[in-house]
């Protein structure tokens, strides 16, 4: 990698870790250099601004949360599988995102912002939307399939989708903070084995 690529990362790597730990606003550019070890003039070769660096986190994360692939891959498992194995593959699948050191502090800046900052709030809402769809579509499939119980697939996505954030807050907090995490993790679990319990045929 070139080093003023190289750079770049790294200043955006501080940066994260900043935003993390104290929020957007309490962060310096001032403070960013003197983590790096670079004058502050060097930044601004790399990023016209310290909203620049935000704007990074937001484009990365937006682009992990729309992939279409993703989507793609996991509707691909709905003709075979049945309700509890589809909720038990994506609690896997969201725990292996949440202990993954990158995507969680991209989250922890950006649910921090979204108080703060439209783009921000825009996207995380745009996320929750897009799960509570993807989830409407999944139980859909499944009720007309005969593999789930029938009733209002879209108030039961909103459901199950509200309770898992609620508890992805808690367990992600927990890794944030050093502290363990397993009783979430073990609660997560419960909600989707309890969940499948009820409504699948």
């Amino acid at each position: 990698m070139p080093r003023q690529e190289a750079t770049k990362d790294r200043l955006y790597a501080i940066a994260l870790e900043l935003f993390g730990r104290k929020g957007f606003g309490a962060v310096s550019i001032r403070e960013i250099c003197a983590a790096a070890g670079i004058r502050e003039s060097s930044l601004y070769n790399h990023y016209p601004s310290k909203q620049a660096l935000l704007d990074r986190a937001i484009e990365e994360m937006g682009a992990y949360m729309h992939s279409p692939e993703l989507f793609e891959r996991k509707k691909a498992a709905w003709g075979a599988l049945g309700l509890r194995d589809l909720l038990k593959g994506g609690v896997a699948r969201s725990l292996e995102a949440w202990n993954n050191e990158h995507l969680r502090q991209l989250w922890m800046v950006l649910s921090h912002e979204q108080y703060q900052s439209e783009p921000v709030a825009s996207l995380l809402n745009r996320e929750q939307e897009n799960r509570i769809a993807y989830t409407t579509d999944m139980f859909s499939h499944l009720m007309a399939a005969g593999r789930m119980r029938q009733s209002d697939a879209r108030l039961l996505a909103t459901t199950y989708v509200h309770a898992m954030s609620s508890l992805k807050l808690e367990y992600v907090l927990r890794l944030h903070h050093g502290m363990d995490p397993e009783s979430h993790a073990r609660l997560i679990h419960q909600l989707a084995e309890t969940f499948s319990a009820q409504w699948q045929c």
